[in-house]
């Protein structure tokens, strides 16, 4: 395995982990934000609720005269502890919180409360809740609070005073109330409220599924386009190395008939007058040896590749035409205005530059229905550019296949039974491009097209 696909492949699984790690911190996020919004309306209009029936109250109604009962008559005794015995003082507190919480539980009626907040709000009935004592504080001088009873952290169960709810955390805690006193010989007390639905957690995933669903397809969809765009690779390098491989051997294959024929040639010219014929052949062989030559560079057209040379324009296109009207089994006729026109120099690749003009040509030639097809070549000979105008009597091309015409493959089909590939105007458009050039089209249906290629000068 070469080093490029390897690095194609880590480049690709780093990515895809980028990805992933992306997504995770996303949904994670998603979910977080899911449960602090989670019954949120609703937690406010408990705790409004539940404010407004404990009012001048704690922890349920007369839950206030309960804890009097315990904290008051006991406060003389405990003021004495404190200040001579604390050891006693501490058994005596632990005495009292216990007895306390246990009444709190018998005498709790905060099922009657709860149902009565779901009646009145139309809240869910399946709803939990937990009634916790947090703290409770005694105080003898008003300022300073001495500790009764403190919450467990290590068994929060403990300091539950009603209600089946068993998971405490921020995000079902609906209300947390301090009451307490300035005054001596007083107390003060913080309780909570934290009600929640039974299935919170279904609740949650279900309401982040679409986020779950949205994430695992894209990846499934990265992950598919990455295997899809990696086989269409391999696909391609395969191919590449074939075409490669072909043009290798057919080059090699070509080149000995092509010598073959230059000194069949030059046995001709020694012994034959007609210097025309044998002109058009050693011509026409050294094109054939040049078309092996470049025919990686048709394939590719790599700008970066091109040999532009500086060319005389006028002389190459008579040059073109003259092979043209040799051949006998067209009736070509070529026609042109450069009898009044001063040689003109181009830079342009030879080679692509025959390509091009022949293809326009052969265009003309095979779209032609005329007894006699005309074929104009016209140069307008501006101050910075020259306008290349090249004109045929054939049958035009219709409008709505003038922008697809140099499409790849692109065939329109306007006289049935013309053979190509649909690739002659492709290398036209192609070329052009390549050479930094321009290039238009102007056709009417039924009676000419003209193909207008704009070329800036040479500087000489």
């Amino acid at each position: 395995m070469s080093s490029t696909i390897k690095l194609y492949k880590v480049i690709a699984f780093l990515s895809l982990a980028i990805l992933i790690f992306v997504q995770s911190r996303l949904l994670y996020n998603t979910v977080i934000l899911n449960n602090k919004q989670y019954y949120l309306n609703e937690k406010m209009a408990i705790s409004e609720s539940y404010n407004q029936i404990i009012h001048n109250d704690k922890l349920f109604p007369g839950g206030q005269e309960i804890i009097d009962d315990y904290i008051y008559p006991n406060l003389p005794q405990l003021k004495i502890l404190y200040s001579t015995t604390p050891k006693g003082f501490t058994e005596k507190t632990e005495l009292i919180s216990d007895s306390l919480l246990k009444r709190l539980k018998q005498s709790s009626n905060m099922n009657d409360v709860i149902n009565r907040i779901i009646k009145k709000n139309h809240l869910k009935e399946d709803l939990r809740y937990a009634l916790v004592i947090k703290s409770l504080n005694i105080t003898f001088d008003g300022t300073q609070f001495i500790n009764l009873f403190e919450r467990d952290s290590s068994n929060e169960h403990s300091s539950i005073i009603s209600g089946g709810l068993t998971e405490l955390n921020p995000q079902n805690l609906i209300t947390s109330l301090k009451v307490s006193s300035s005054e001596p010989n007083s107390y003060s007390i913080v309780f909570l409220l934290h009600v929640d639905t039974q299935n919170r957690s279904l609740a949650i995933l279900k309401s982040s599924l679409p986020a779950f669903l949205l994430s695992f397809i894209s990846i499934v969809l990265v992950i598919g386009i990455y295997f899809s765009t990696y086989r269409n690779w391999l696909k391609q390098k395969a191919l590449s190395e074939i075409r490669s491989d072909f043009i290798n051997s057919i080059t090699h294959e070509f080149n000995t008939p092509i010598a073959t024929i230059l000194v069949a040639n030059k046995s001709l010219q020694r012994d034959n007058n007609n210097v025309v014929l044998t002109d058009v052949i050693e011509r026409q062989s050294l094109r054939l040896k040049a078309l092996v030559n470049h025919v990686v560079d048709t394939a590719k057209f790599n700008k970066k590749e091109i040999k532009k040379t500086n060319l005389e324009l006028i002389g190459f296109i008579k040059e073109i035409t003259q092979d043209y009207e040799l051949k006998k089994d067209e009736n070509v006729k070529f026609s042109n205005n450069f009898d009044n026109i001063e040689p003109i120099f181009i830079k342009a690749d030879h080679f692509l530059l025959i390509t091009l003009l022949n293809n326009i040509i052969d265009n003309a030639i095979k779209h032609n229905l005329s007894p006699s097809k005309l074929i104009h070549f016209e140069i307008e000979n501006n101050n910075n550019e020259i306008r290349l105008n090249i004109t045929d009597n054939g049958v035009g091309i219709p409008e709505k296949s003038r922008k697809k015409i140099f499409e790849k493959f692109y065939q329109a089909r306007i006289i049935k039974n013309t053979s190509g590939l649909g690739l002659g105007l492709y290398y036209v458009s192609e070329i052009v491009k390549i050479h930094e050039w321009q290039l238009e089209v102007h056709s009417k249906n039924g009676h000419y097209t003209t193909f207008c290629i704009i070329i800036q000068k040479a500087i000489l």
